[in-house]
């Protein structure tokens, strides 16, 4: 069995609708789904085989996605062996200064979430921008490129230099 906490915010997303999200993920992926105390989502394996632990792990995995913050939808996306979560906490990056997380989480978003469009559209991963994370969904080359944007753009980098990185970086990859 898995847990995984989830933010309120996040929580009522699999609560919508009676649950569809939460049958739809049991459905594809072959486990058992419930709601522990608080914004606690259990994942139980359907048996105790290998298999089944696998499916948990990926199971975990898509509702982490959906928790951090991506659209069901893109978090499917998981399901597929070609693609690939992961995280940058800001607070970590940032040594938690609060007023240092809200700029560049604004830089990275970008004016009408313009940047953010532009790292996924160079790069090809799906890019969620959360209260303290910003996550990465997408295959292994895609999520590389899209991290090292982020990265130049909380080490103060111009948006320029980042989006030349990005176009430099994208070609070599088509």
């Amino acid at each position: 069995m898995r847990v995984l906490v989830v933010s309120e915010k996040r929580f009522a997303e699999f609560k919508k609708k009676d649950g569809a999200l939460l049958r739809e993920i049991e459905k594809r992926c072959g486990v058992k789904l419930s709601f522990g105390t608080e914004a606690e989502l259990r994942i139980d394996a359907a048996n105790d085989d290998e298999a089944q632990r696998g499916s948990e792990w990926v199971a975990e995995q898509v509702c982490r996605a959906i928790s951090l913050g991506f659209e069901p939808r893109r978090a499917f996306k998981l399901l597929s062996d070609d693609y690939y979560l992961e995280e940058i906490d800001l607070r970590e990056a940032l040594h938690g200064s609060p007023k240092a997380l809200h700029r560049y989480k604004a830089r990275i978003i970008g004016e009408q979430g313009k940047i953010k469009r532009n790292i996924e559209e160079f790069s090809g991963a799906f890019v969620a921008v959360g209260d303290e994370r910003v996550a990465f969904l997408g295959a292994f080359e895609e999520i590389k490129l899209a991290k090292e944007a982020v990265f130049k753009i909380l080490e103060g980098k111009e948006i320029t230099t980042v989006y030349s990185f990005l176009e430099k970086h994208a070609k070599k990859t088509l």
